[in-house]
């Protein structure tokens, strides 16, 4: 298990997005309440929400079928086809509509709604969508993107691209934490320069030059050693 739920909530950010190519409309109706009402079901495949045996393992033979990020599509669509009852609720009662939205809604035509969520995944694939980038590079999402790929992939691979996400999630964590000490120290000729370099570092994510860069802003910017701040 990953040590944050960081890369589980960027895949949710992906819902948003295919809300707003779809239906701008109830984009912006729901733009104040954050997706996390849908990581119970993401996360589970939907068995927790879902009572009926069948229903169940239809989805699961669906799902294990295809991409893993359908699962976020799935929802997305579930999303859409609520439209009308979501416009009811006011935008500014964010509340409210998180209560809606993390309760599937009953009945629940799996058929239909595996038929729609094909139709929207083929229209509107994960690479159209802005906030695609977001999603951590060995996030299974990326590497099992094609069914080819995720079907030649080993229990070591799998094992590989797990210690390189934690790595990874080290990384953007130690990165945030840079920026937020370049906004508190506001110097600024300094704070253009350690962006710059910054962003260099970033480029060259995977070279030993970035983490020297890195240990020496860290320094540089009162954090102590970088070594010192774990997961």
């Amino acid at each position: 298990m990953l040590p944050t739920l960081a890369p589980a909530l960027a895949q949710l950010r992906l819902i948003p997005s295919i809300l707003r190519a779809v239906n701008p409309k109830l984009y912006y109706h729901l733009s104040q309440t954050q997706p996390f009402f849908a990581l119970s079901p993401t996360l589970t495949m939907y068995a927790h929400d879902i009572q009926e045996y069948g229903e169940i393992s239809r989805l699961f033979d669906v799902l294990l079928a295809q991409s893993p990020v359908f699962s976020v599509y799935m929802f997305a669509q579930i999303v859409l086809q609520r439209a009308n009852e979501l416009f009811e609720t006011p935008a500014d009662e964010p509340e409210m509509l998180h209560s809606i939205l993390c309760k599937l809604p009953q009945p629940l035509d799996i058929e239909a709604l595996i038929q729609n969520t094909t139709t929207l995944f083929a229209r509107h694939p994960p690479e159209s969508l802005g906030t695609w980038r977001t999603v951590p590079r060995y996030s299974v999402l990326r590497t099992a993107r094609s069914l080819n790929e995720s079907v030649k992939q080993t229990l070591e691979d799998g094992e590989a691209f797990f210690e390189k996400q934690v790595k990874e999630l080290a990384w953007i964590e130690k990165r945030e934490r840079i920026w937020k000490r370049v906004y508190q120290y506001q110097k600024p000729a300094g704070t253009v320069g350690v962006a710059v370099l910054i962003g260099v570092a970033s480029f060259y994510l995977r070279r030993p030059v970035a983490s020297g860069i890195l240990n020496v802003l860290w320094r540089y910017l009162g954090g102590g050693t970088p070594g010192h701040h774990q997961l």
